[in-house]
């Protein structure tokens, strides 16, 4: 992986070397001043069209600017071969080098590649279309609810009910972190067969789920307050909450 924080000193060291301004190398390479003064900071990084001009403009190579990584010889290849067809890549080595890429170079790469986790497309799912990565995740079967709840931000609903196709949830809690993006339907499927401890522990889940099903899983429990009781009462049948009012 690249350190953001040495390539952002040797880009301000090179430049004062080369006794030219943010400006200067601003126009030389047709960016913003801002774009210059952050990379200088390390709040980003010049992608894979500008370092080669950056790096002869300050006279420093492209190895001793990104230094000597696996992810700085991918770059090389990338720059000398426009069609990429040369180049091997792992998705951990790719999630690295997205930051510099065009999405559309993220995305052709990462379809050459077979993922073989969960956890590797969530690294590169910021760079991609939802298209792509939805395409990339429905080759994969999540083990756990959990492990799906990672990617769930980045995909569409179509997609998440495929993967979690025969999960159960463990807790609510796993669940709950996953309600936000997901249907009704499947979530109700996941959640059958578990009962809450507590209304607080429920609440978390309320807005996602039916009455009928709030309700079954509410079975046994009893209002500790009202207050605890408000912040599930908008979800839940009104002899339910008789109920747990007794």
């Amino acid at each position: 992986m690249f350190n953001i924080a040495e390539i952002a000193d040797k880009i301000r060291q090179a430049r004062i070397g080369k006794n030219l301004t943010q400006m200067n190398v601003a126009d030389a390479l047709g960016v913003t001043y801002q774009a210059v003064s952050n990379w200088e900071r390390g709040n980003s990084m010049p992608d894979i069209g500008k370092l080669g001009d950056l790096s002869s403009l300050l006279e420093i190579t492209l190895e001793d600017l990104l230094g000597h990584t696996t992810a700085s010889e991918h770059i090389q290849k990338l720059m000398d071969n426009k069609e990429y067809e040369d180049v091997q890549i792992s998705l951990p080595e790719l999630a690295d080098l997205s930051p510099l890429l065009p999405p559309v170079v993220v995305q052709e790469l990462a379809l050459r590649v077979q993922a073989s986790a969960i956890e590797e497309l969530v690294s590169i799912a910021p760079f991609i279309s939802q298209e792509t990565l939805e395409q990339l995740a429905k080759k994969l079967k999540a083990e756990s609810l959990s492990e799906l709840s990672m990617i769930a931000p980045f995909i569409g609903k179509d997609a998440l009910e495929h993967m979690a196709a025969g999960l159960k949830a463990e807790s609510l809690s796993e669940l709950s972190s996953l309600a936000p993006f997901i249907g009704k339907d499947a979530l109700e499927r996941m959640a059958a067969g578990l009962k809450a401890e507590s209304l607080s522990e429920l609440s978390s889940l309320a807005p996602f789920i039916g009455r009928d099903a709030l309700d079954r899983m509410a079975q046994g429990l009893k209002a500790e307050s009202l207050s605890e009781l408000s912040m599930i009462a908008p979800f839940m049948n009104t002899e339910t909450l008789d109920r747990l009012l007794r």
